[in-house]
């Protein structure tokens, strides 16, 4: 005979594990993207209702040092404050630093197979006793020729003010976009 009574705290604990559990996705036209050698990375953009000035430009340099671990040559573009006020190209685009036009100028001038512009939005909800966190990154991948090919999305309840949860989403997600390259 079953003892209900021991399957209940089990079943809750397998459904509390999950909610915690991230979410990880990523889609890659292969057709238009490959021999990278070379991966260019923009601006992060940050959505966040607190102010916390670093979490974008941690997470940017935290991925970019994922790639160099992994074997890729990896150049950053100058962060939009960075930039002078003459280049239209950049403060006039959509997407902060890349659209079409801007993606493969910048490609061209840094001779990069591959650039990654991502957005970066923490939530808190809640009340004052209990808050919960709701973190998403997106990375927009743009091939050679400025033609976007994918997204890799990770969402999970964790914070970025927490320097090892940056280094283990962006670990996943490097790991992740080159596992999809091949």
């Amino acid at each position: 005979m079953i003892n209900c009574n021991r399957k209940l705290p089990l079943t809750g604990l397998l459904f509390i594990i999950a909610l915690s559990c991230a979410s990880k996705d990523i889609y890659i036209n292969k057709s238009d993207i490959r021999n990278v050698k070379k991966i260019l990375i923009a601006d992060f953009e940050k959505r966040f209702m607190k102010y916390d000035p670093y979490i974008a430009e941690n997470f940017r340099d935290a991925i970019r040092f994922e790639f160099i671990k992994l074997g890729f040559k990896v150049e950053s573009l100058p962060l939009i404050a960075e930039t002078s006020e003459s280049d239209n190209d950049i403060k006039n685009s959509t997407e902060k630093n890349v659209t079409k036009k801007t993606a493969g100028k910048f490609i061209n001038d840094s001779k990069s197979d591959l650039i990654i512009y991502g957005v970066i939005s923490e939530k808190d909800y809640g009340d004052a006793i209990d808050t919960d966190i709701s973190t998403s990154i997106v990375l927009h991948l743009y091939n050679k020729y400025g033609k976007k090919i994918g997204e890799a999305r990770y969402i999970c309840s964790d914070t970025l003010e927490d320097a090892m949860v940056i280094k283990k989403i962006s670990s996943n997600l490097a790991s992740m976009i080159i596992e999809n390259l091949d």
